[in-house]
C-alpha cells in the first residue's frame, strides 16, 4: 500500500495521448470518459477496500485501480484546461488560472464536505466513504461540464480537421 500515491503517476506518461483525446474527440467526449473512468474506479476501490468484493491481492488491486482513476483524472484535466486556452486566447493565462485556481479550493470545498456529511471519522471503515463521496462529485461535475463546455473551436492556424473530429451526436451513442 505504500505505493499507491506513487506507482499510478508513472501513469502520467501517456497523458499526452489525452491531450490528443481532446483535440480528436472535443472536449465533451473527454470530459465524459474521463469522468465515467475515474468515478467508476473509485468506485471499485471503495467495494475492494471495504472487502464488498473480493481480489486476490487487494493491495496490488488498489494500486491498479487507481491508477485507471490517475488516468481518468488526466483525461479530465486535459480537457478542463485545454477549453479556456481555445476559447479565451487573448485572455489564456487568466482563463486557465482561473480554471487552477478551482482545482485547490474543490479540495478544500470536498474535505469540509465530507465533514459536514460524515463527521471525523479518523481511521473507522466510515472514512471509505469519502472515495464514494469523491466519486459522486467527479462524475457529477464531468456531466455538467460535458453538458455546458462550448464545442471545440479550432485556434487560429490550425489545420481543418473537420474529417477526423467526431460529431458531438457520436458522443450521445
Amino acid at each position: 500500500l505504500d505505493d499507491i500515491n506513487t506507482i499510478p503517476y508513472l501513469v502520467s506518461v501517456i497523458s499526452p495521448l489525452w491531450g490528443a483525446v481532446v483535440d480528436r474527440c472535443g472536449a465533451r467526449t473527454a470530459l465524459l470518459v474521463g469522468g465515467l473512468i475515474s468515478a467508476g474506479s473509485q468506485v471499485i476501490m471503495f467495494a475492494t477496500a471495504a472487502e464488498l468484493i473480493s481480489m486476490p491481492a487487494p493491495p496490488t488491486a488498489l494500486v491498479v485501480i487507481t491508477c485507471f482513476t490517475k488516468i481518468g483524472s488526466d483525461m479530465l484535466t486535459a480537457a478542463a484546461f485545454s477549453t479556456p486556452v481555445r476559447h479565451f486566447q487573448r485572455e489564456r493565462g487568466q482563463a486557465t488560472a482561473l480554471c487552477k485556481s478551482f482545482v485547490g479550493m474543490g479540495g478544500a470545498v470536498v474535505s469540509q464536505l465530507y465533514v459536514l456529511v460524515f463527521g471525523v471519522t479518523g481511521d473507522t471503515p466510515e472514512a471509505l466513504n469519502c472515495i464514494l463521496l469523491w466519486a459522486g462529485l467527479t462524475l457529477g461535475c464531468a456531466l455538467l461540464a460535458a453538458a455546458v463546455v462550448p464545442g471545440n473551436k479550432p485556434s487560429p492556424g490550425a489545420r481543418d480537421r473537420k474529417s477526423t473530429r467526431l460529431n458531438p451526436s457520436h458522443a450521445n451513442i
